[in-house]
């Protein structure tokens, strides 16, 4: 049967409504001042990135919509070290409105702010709700649609996760409140947990082992858990994240019976009896409570009255046949767990994309290199400085020993004259001789003198 097969009903996220901002008047007033020279070539990446903006003004919820965001945010994060945009430099006042409020422009709570984390943000943001409503549109009775659903809902995970990891802590503020923390991190893991139960779906309908698909959707429960638990702690009032978080818990617990049942299933092939009633007799209490919590939301009840006509039976069986005892909740050991789904990294690249400012040196470069430039320009001088130095106090030594006026070099051919005439001075005075005994007589003339 097509119990579980039938489309579950999936979440995706609201996009965040966006208002026009300038930004070829300052980006290029900022390139006149930095870079003048390259200003008639800069002007055409200008244009680029004011088209790509506004193609994603009212982008449709399709792949090509969520690839026209990822192609604005890639070139924004790009720009991000090469056109500062902030209060002091390149000023661009963005504004967005929160997406818990999207019924009108007027009515919704927006939020603004002059940089370029704000917009980055809120067009990630975005990129992940297309991607779940991509994910959401998918005809779960197809493998393609599974497959799809599940992919997007991995890339909208990722997407929220990189808003979780690498932007809103870097925010001083948070504009709006569907940007905190909280909010991200739940929808993330809301995400993930529903790319978990499109791959539970499909190895349902792939018919593989019970053992395989209760893994798989014991998984999903734990993942429903933690996303449940991260939106109890939102308060978000005036906004239906009450009602979808109620949702979740529905989801938990339907995940959770979907898993005992099939762990039934498993303990049935086994002829486990025992095990087998204690598994529905879980199942049916989860799936009433799913059916209860879930308030229509979602189609549970099919599958519930299906696990009470199975316990129904499997009872009777017992009674009449088999008298086996039925354990507790406790007693029935855990089910092994299949964590399949992942949050899928914001991609770093997009087919037909390019950095239209890519001939710009980032301005950490052209610091680190102005830095670079002053440093050696000082340790040149620094060193000439030395060598000066040296050379003064070496021509001032030099001078005290009438060097090189001293020397006479005759490019060792003969011997200079000043030298024969001191070695004849020195045979009229008593030649060698003489000198050895005035050597000799020196240590007495130190003796002499110390007395």
């Amino acid at each position: 049967e097509k119990h579980h097969l039938q489309n579950p009903r999936r979440y995706r996220w609201y996009q965040r409504r966006v208002r026009g901002a300038n930004l070829h008047r300052p980006l290029m007033s900022f390139i006149m001042g930095a870079m003048p020279e390259q200003q008639e070539e800069m002007s055409v990446g200008v244009d680029d990135v004011v088209k790509m903006r506004e193609n994603i003004l009212a982008v449709e919820k399709s792949e090509k919509g969520a690839e026209k965001l990822l192609r604005y945010y890639l070139q924004m994060t790009a720009m991000d070290c090469k056109l500062p945009i902030n209060e002091n430099q390149i000023h661009v006042t963005f504004t967005w409105y929160d997406s818990f409020y999207k019924d009108s422009v007027f009515s919704g709570k927006r939020g603004s702010a002059a940089t370029s984390l704000f917009e980055r943000s809120c067009v990630l943001f975005n990129y992940a709700a297309v991607s779940s409503q991509v994910a959401a549109s998918q005809n779960l009775d197809t493998d393609d649609g599974l497959k799809t659903a599940a992919k997007y809902f991995q890339v909208a995970s990722g997407a929220f996760s990189h808003l979780q990891n690498s932007l809103v802590p870097l925010m001083q503020k948070v504009p709006t409140p569907d940007l905190s923390m909280e909010v991200v991190t739940s929808l993330s893991l809301l995400m993930q947990a529903q790319a978990q139960e499109c791959l539970f779906i499909k190895t349902v309908a792939d018919k593989m082992k019970a053992k395989v698909t209760c893994r798989l959707a014991a998984s999903a429960t734990d993942f429903y858990g933690d996303a449940y638990k991260e939106m109890s702690s939102v308060n978000l009032k005036g906004t239906n994240w009450d009602k979808l978080t109620a949702i979740c818990l529905a989801k938990q617990n339907y995940m959770a019976g979907l898993t005992e049942y099939h762990e039934s299933l498993s303990a049935q092939a086994s002829k486990a009896i025992g095990v087998e009633l204690g598994r529905l007799q879980n199942a049916e209490k989860l799936l009433a409570d799913a059916v209860k919590q879930s308030a229509g939301c979602f189609e549970c009840k099919d599958i519930h009255s299906k696990v009470i006509r199975a316990l129904t039976a499997a009872k009777k069986d017992n009674d009449l046949i088999y008298h086996e005892r039925i354990p507790n909740g406790s007693e029935l050991p855990p089910v092994s767990r299949a964590p399949m789904s992942k949050p899928t990294p914001v991609a770093t690249e997009v087919e037909g994309w390019s950095d239209v400012f890519s001939k710009i040196v980032p301005l950490n470069v052209q610091q680190a290199a102005t830095v670079y430039a002053s440093r050696k320009d000082h340790l040149i001088h620094m060193e000439i400085s030395r060598l000066r130095e040296a050379t003064n106090q070496l021509n001032s030594v030099m001078n005290q020993m009438n060097l090189p006026a001293a020397i006479e070099d005759l490019g060792g051919k003969e011997i200079p004259a000043s030298l024969i005439e001191k070695c004849g001075d020195v045979r009229t005075k008593g030649g060698l001789m003489s000198l050895r005994q005035s050597f000799d007589d020196l240590p007495s003339f130190c003796c002499e003198t110390r007395k």
